[in-house]
Formats: structure tokens, sequence, C-alpha cells
């Protein structure tokens, strides 16, 4: 059987709904599996072992009818039911379903009453103000839905760093296997320098002979690749299975390392390094350094830095923000790595709306190497995430006394993610607060404040005693929801003022804070914090795309929390 998340078979189980409601099946079915959704988004009830067990018609409002529908997902992978729906579906119209704030009924009601039946219809039915014609709708509707719109263009323009990063990875892996006729292969352009958003992928690959290989073959045969775009000796592009587009470049040994530092970029720093060049009396391209016609022997990257009298700079902040004077000078930062985190602040276990017992995720903590943990569910307004009423928090003090007696070298945090309500009050009294251990604060409602209003709201909450971190501080959801209006220059001052530390969420759903703000913070002289969100063990391994957030913005080992000893973390949050 394969693994699903109570999330994930609640996920399907909603979109099977929706589809239901678009296609006009029988009301009392769709509201059947709507519940059924709600029931199993429960973390408490272990939707795997009860599948395994044939007895899922034990949970009150699970029937017989959706009970097989849920085990035929743990057996198939897939639900059936949902994919037959999806091809009765005009071409293009489930992507009408991805826009934000664009739900069932509205696409219905496009289809419907305007035919529209994919994007390109919705951007038409926009550019002549068709939408606001519509009944319910108007001119604010129209404007908002066309504000979603070019935010999802714009999102699936680019891929995340994270999809990106697993995609090359995986090519890179298979290559290998596959051909010996590779000396050198890594991945370059942005993905290399760790942006969150990526055009494209860069692979590039040194031979011994570039005009004498089968590579085309062997990319050709890779499990990823669904054709060829362009194929030429030095240059193959290819399209992968889910349409990304990636360029194989290839080059000879003797050029590898000027083509890494070519291709990896970005633009404006090789323009500068091709200026010191020039400068110096050589000549630098993406085939190498030259003294005249004569390319200058060098093995790496930092050979070529040494040559430009440059100390050599790590590719994530190649962007021509200071490196190269910083290099110059011998003042480029030490940057942290994934090797120096400690300790995760910010997780969700079954309690609230997490996978896993608070136990399983200790131990797999202690399998990272970690030292330290702060167990942080949902607080009680946030009744879709199984928020946690105040005798819930005190039974799970209970069990997380019981575990540290367990567990008396690892550091368990009681903690708590804290809603921000509209007005910056939170979400549970002082007398309840005081007792965590460390208390995040999140918003996670009322995201369209004015920018004073929200300002403020973060403010007052940074205000309160209690608060040890502010929580994903901009609210963004990629390709879902915008970062909400504040002025963040001042969210930093408050900060500083009430020694509160800012969250770098790693969860790929999120990477908030962006690098830019992440260094405006630290050039505060405001500490940060990295942290998963994780509502899974596995999510653990997010922690590598806020080290890659953190290092774009010049962080070093002491400018993150995660870094400290334990007897540091007990200091910072006031845990005897």
């Amino acid at each position: 059987m394969h693994s699903f998340s109570n999330k994930e078979i609640s996920e399907i189980l909603s979109e099977y709904t929706d589809l239901m409601k678009i296609m006009g099946e029988n009301k009392y079915r769709i509201r059947a599996y709507d519940n059924a959704s709600r029931i199993v988004s429960d973390r408490s009830i272990d939707i795997e072992k009860l599948a395994k067990e044939d007895r899922l018609e034990e949970i009150k409002g699970i029937g017989q009818g959706i009970a097989k529908t849920i085990k035929d997902i743990f057996i198939d992978g897939y639900c059936q039911p949902l994919d037959e729906l999806k091809k009765e579906l005009p071409p293009g119209f489930e992507d009408l379903l991805n826009i934000p704030g664009l739900g069932p009924k509205t696409a219905q009601k496009f289809l419907d009453e305007l035919d529209i039946k994919n994007i390109e219809e919705l951007k038409k039915a926009l550019k002549n103000q068709e939408i606001r014609k519509l009944k319910g709708m108007g001119t604010k509707t129209e404007k908002n839905l066309l504000e979603a719109l070019l935010d999802y263009e714009d999102y699936v323009s680019y891929i995340n760093l994270n999809k990106a990063l697993s995609t090359s990875e995986s090519l890179i892996k298979e290559i290998k296997e596959k051909s010996d006729q590779i000396l050198e292969i890594e991945t370059a352009g942005s993905i290399r320098r760790k942006k969150i958003k990526i055009g494209d992928i860069d692979i590039l690959m040194a031979v011994k002979d570039k005009k004498e290989h089968s590579l085309l073959k062997v990319i050709r045969s890779l499990d990823l690749i669904e054709d060829i775009l362009l194929k030429g000796d030095t240059k193959i592009s290819a399209r992968t299975t889910e349409g990304l587009q990636v360029d194989f470049r290839i080059v000879n040994s003797q050029e590898y390392p000027a083509a890494l530092l070519y291709f990896t970029g970005s633009k404006y720093h090789n323009v500068k390094l091709r200026q010191i060049a020039n400068k110096l009396g050589y000549k630098l391209n993406e085939y190498g350094l030259f003294d005249e016609d004569k390319r200058l022997n060098t093995a790496s990257e930092t050979e070529i830095y040494k040559l430009l009298d440059l100390k050599y700079i790590e590719p994530e902040i190649r962007e021509d923000q200071g490196e190269i004077e910083a290099a110059r000078q011998d003042k480029l930062p030490d940057l942290i790595n994934l090797k120096d985190i400690k300790g995760d602040f910010h997780l969700h276990s079954n309690y609230s709306d997490g996978a896993l017992t608070i136990e399983e995720m200790i131990k797999a903590a202690l399998e990272r190497g970690y030292h330290s943990l702060a167990i942080t569910d949902h607080s009680q307004s946030l009744k879709i995430a199984n928020g946690l009423s105040e005798d819930r928090v005190k039974k799970q003090w209970l069990e997380i006394e019981e575990l540290r007696e367990k567990y008396p070298d690892f550091l368990i945090l009681k903690g708590i993610e804290v809603n921000i309500k509209k007005d910056g009050s939170l979400d549970y009294g002082n007398n309840l607060l005081k007792g965590f251990d460390v208390v995040i604060g999140s918003v996670h409602d009322n995201f369209n404040l004015s920018r004073q209003a929200m300002t403020n709201r973060i403010i007052k909450a940074i205000e309160n005693e209690y608060i040890d971190i502010i929580g994903h501080p901009t609210g963004r959801m990629l390709g879902q929801r915008k970062p909400y209006n504040l002025d963040f220059s001042k969210i930093i001052e408050a900060a500083k003022k009430n020694n509160v530390l800012l969250e770098i969420n790693a969860s790929p759903a999120r990477f908030d804070l962006n690098d830019k703000m992440a260094r405006d913070t630290l050039d505060s002289n405001v500490k940060l914090i990295i942290n998963t969100d994780a509502h899974h063990s596995e999510q653990y391994a997010y922690m590598r795309y806020g080290i890659y957030i953190a290092r774009r913005a010049w962080a070093e080992k002491e400018d993150i929390v995660n870094t400290s000893s334990q007897k540091e973390i007990k200091k910072l949050f006031g845990v005897k």
C-alpha cells in the first residue's frame, strides 16, 4: 500500500468534492464527501492504519462507499473517481481551479454563462470586462480576479527552488549511473545560487572530448526526459515529463572551471569579474581565463578568483551586492551550513494538524543530530488546524513532562504557534502564555488589512512580553497568496526593541522571510531563527532551504539561533 497523511487524503477528497460540484453530481453525495474530507483531517485518527485493517467504517461519518474510495487511494496511489471526473472536464479547465480565490462554484458559473474553459479564455473575458456583467460579480471582483491571475501566471512561469533542485539532482544521479564519459557534473545557474524562483535548469558537464560523446543518447534515455528540444555537441536542451526545460552544457575539463563560474552567474557578478580581469590584462569568458591568447591553467573556480586577487566567493552571494568588494578586502562572511543546525523550533504534532506524535517527532530530530526541539501546535481559534483548547494544552504539557524524563539529554520545549488576532491581541491570555517555553506569534487570517493596520497588528503582538518569535512574518503562500502589506522596517525595529526573533520559514510553500528581508534583519543586528514548520518528520529536510535563504542573506553561524548550544537556548527562552 502507498503512504498518505491525513492531510493528503483530506485534500484529495476535497478536490473530488469540488469537481463533483462542477459536474452537478448528487448534492447528498457531495455533502458526504465534503464532510468526510473534514473528518479525516483530524490527526487523532490514524487513517492509514484503519485503511490497512479495513476499519474505516468505524469512523463516524465514513460510509461504505467513501471507505472504499479511501482504501483504493492507499492501494492505487491515486483516486480513480477523481481522475475519471478530470477526464470529463474541458482541456485546461482544471488550471482555473488553481487560481487563488477562484472556487469551483465561480469556475462553474464562468463555464455555464460565459463558456470560459481555460485560463486564456478567462484572460480574454477579463480584458473585455465580461466578468463584471455576471450576477453577483462587479468591478471589484473583476479587479481582484485579474490580480490573482497575474500572480498565478508569475508563479507558474518559474520553478520553485525545491522542485528545481529535486529535478536536477535526480537527473545528475541518473546520468552518472548511465554514462562513464562524465568527468565532472554540477547544476549551475540560479539553482546553484539557490534563488527561490528558477526560470529553467542548467546542468554543466565536463567530458574528455566535446565532439566524441554519446550524451544525447544518454539524456534521451533519462526517466524524467520527455523530449529533446535542441541537440548539439556543446548544448542539448530537453523538456522533462513535467514540462521543465533543462539545458545540458558540455565542455572539456580545461574549460570546466570557467564555464561553471560563467553559467552560475549572476550576470552582474560576471560583468564585474570580467572588468577586473581586463584591468589585470586578462580576458575572462566561459572558456577560461586568458593571458592574451593563452588559457591559464586553472583547476577550479577558487584559482580563477585567486588570479583576480579575490577570495573565493560562495555561489549564493554572487549577486553584485558588495561581495566582490568584500572579497577584495578579505571581509567575506563565513556562511552558515546545514551541519551547524542543532534544533527546530516551529513544528506541529498530531495534537493539532501534524501527522505524527510528539515522541515520533523527537526520535526523528535525534536522528538528525539535533539536541533541541520546540513543540508548537496551533492555538484554539484555528479550528481548521485542530487548534488546542486550554485543556488540551495542559494535557500536552503533561505528555511533554513525561517525555523529558524519557529523553533527559534532549531539550523538549513547550511551545505554541499562537494566532495574532486582527487587533494584534493573542489567541490566549497571558496567564496561559506564561506557561510556555516558546511562543510563536503568527497571522492566519484577515490578510487584507491596510499597510498601517497590518504593521500595527504585528507590532502589538511583538510587544507582548511572552512573544519569542514572529512566524512566517509576511504571510505569503507561493502561488496562492501574496505577502500582506506591511512596513517591514518597522517590524525589524520593534523586534529589536523587544528582543523578539524573526523567522525564516523554510517550508517550500512559504520561503518566508525572503533573502532580502533576512539580510535587512541581520543588518539591523536582529537575530534570525530558521524553522521548518514541519507537519511530519520528513519535512525536517526543509531545513536546507532555510539555510539557502540565510546564506543568500550573508548569515553566519552566530546569526542564527538554531546553531546555539542547549545552555544558550535555555537562556534565550528563559528555561530553567
